[in-house]
C-alpha cells in the first residue's frame, strides 16, 4: 500500500534556494526554519566533516527522502533548552518551529551565508553579530576552514561588518582565532591595546569564551614588549634634548626640547597625555628632520582592513596601529588545514 503523503516542515511560500556546483544536481533538501535549500551533497561532504560523516551511511542507515530526486532531507529540530539543530530524523518533519524564541531571520541569513561559503558563492555579512553566528555554525558543522578561506573577499563587500568589528576588537580577536584568519587576527591584535591609556584587551580576562584567557596572555606578552620599546623611545627623546646623542647637532637638541613642549597640545579633556597623539603631532611638525625617523616605527598604520586609519588622529588619537607579528608567531599551526 502506498503511504499517504507526509506533511513537509512549514516553510515560506518563496521558492527554494539552490546551491550546486558544475556537473552536480541538488540531492539534499534542507528545511531551515522558514527557508528551504536544495543543495549538492558533494560540496557539503567536501567542506563539512559533519555532513561527510552523517550523509554517508551510519551503521547501515542512510538518511532518506520521500521527495523524488532527493537522497535525503534535513529538518530543523527545536530543543527544549531553546537550541536548534538540523536532523535527518523524519519524525521532525512536521515539527512546529514557532516555539523557538531566537531571531530566526538572523539565523537564516547566517546559515545561507555559510552555504555560500561552502559553495564558493559571493555573500555579504551584515555585522559582527552575524559573523559570530556563522562562526558558531561553522564550528558545529566542522566547516571552519572553508568559512575562513571565503572571508577575505567578503570583508570588502560588507561595510557594516568592518564597522562593528572595530567597535569590539576583543570579540573580533576571538573570532579570528577560531577561524584562523590571519588578516583579521592581525587587525584585531593591533586594535585591542587601544586606547593606550586603557587597553581593551584587559576585558579578555573576564570574557566567557574558553579561548579568552589564552588570548589575553598572548596579547599581554606583545603589549609588554611594545611598552618597553616606547620607554626606549622616550629615553632617546630625553637624551637628544640634553645634546649628548650620536650625530646630533644643536638644531636636534632644540627640536627635542620643543617636542616636550608639544606634549601640552596632546592631552585629553582631563589633561592626560595621549602618547599616540603626541608622537603624531611631533612627527608631522618635524618632517625632514631626525624626529620622524625616531617616531616612524610608532606612527605606522599596519591595519589591513582600514588603510585610511591614522595613528594619533581622529578615532585613533589614543591608539598605536603599528603592532605586527610574523606568520610563525600566529597562535595556531599554519600547516593544519582541518580544525
Amino acid at each position: 500500500m502506498t503511504p499517504p503523503p507526509s506533511k513537509e516542515q512549514k516553510t515560506s511560500t518563496s521558492p527554494p534556494i539552490i546551491f550546486t556546483t558544475p556537473g552536480t544536481k541538488p540531492d539534499v533538501c534542507l528545511y531551515f526554519f522558514s527557508k528551504e535549500f536544495h543543495v549538492s551533497s558533494a560540496s557539503l561532504k567536501l567542506n563539512s566533516t559533519y555532513f561527510r560523516k552523517w550523509i554517508e551511511p551510519s551503521e547501515g542507515i542512510l538518511p532518506t527522502s520521500i521527495r523524488s530526486g532527493f537522497a535525503s532531507e534535513w529538518f530543523t529540530q527545536v530543543n527544549g533548552d531553546g537550541t536548534w539543530a538540523l536532523t535527518s530524523d523524519a519524525k521532525f518533519r512536521d515539527m512546529d518551529t514557532s516555539s523557538f524564541h531566537g531571531n530566526t531571520t538572523r539565523l537564516e541569513s547566517a546559515f545561507q551565508n555559510l552555504l555560500c561559503a561552502i559553495f564558493n558563492r559571493p555573500y555579504c555579512i551584515l555585522d559582527a553579530t552575524e559573523l559570530n553566528i556563522m562562526t558558531q555554525m561553522a564550528d558545529y558543522y566542522c566547516a571552519l576552514p572553508i568559512l575562513s578561506n571565503s572571508l577575505s573577499a567578503t570583508f570588502f563587500n560588507s561595510p557594516g561588518l568592518l564597522t562593528t568589528l572595530r567597535t569590539d576588537p576583543c570579540q573580533s580577536l576571538i573570532l579570528a582565532y577560531k577561524l584562523r584568519h590571519a588578516p583579521l587576527f592581525r587587525d584585531s591584535l593591533i586594535r585591542v591595546p587601544g586606547p593606550w591609556s586603557k587597553p581593551q584587551f584587559q576585558e579578555l580576562k573576564s570574557h566567557r569564551d574558553p579561548s579568552s584567557l589564552f588570548l589575553f596572555n598572548f596579547v599581554n606578552t606583545i603589549h609588554i614588549s611594545f611598552s618597553n620599546k616606547i620607554i626606549q623611545l622616550q629615553q632617546s627623546i630625553f637624551q637628544l634634548s640634553t645634546g649628548y646623542f650620536p650625530h646630533y647637532n644643536e638644531n636636534h637638541r632644540l627640536q627635542a626640547k620643543d617636542m616636550l613642549d608639544c606634549a601640552k597640545e596632546s592631552v585629553d579633556n582631563k589633561h592626560n597625555l595621549l602618547l599616540p597623539k603626541w608622537f603624531r603631532r611631533c612627527r608631522d611638525r618635524y618632517l625632514g628632520t631626525l624626529v620622524p625617523e625616531l617616531l616612524a616605527p610608532f606612527t605606522t598604520n599596519n591595519l589591513v582592513l582600514d588603510k585610511a586609519a591614522v595613528a594619533g588622529k581622529g578615532d585613533y588619537e589614543n591608539s598605536f596601529l603599528c603592532l605586527e607579528i610574523s606568520d610563525a608567531e600566529l597562535p595556531w599551526d599554519p600547516t593544519q588545514f582541518d580544525w
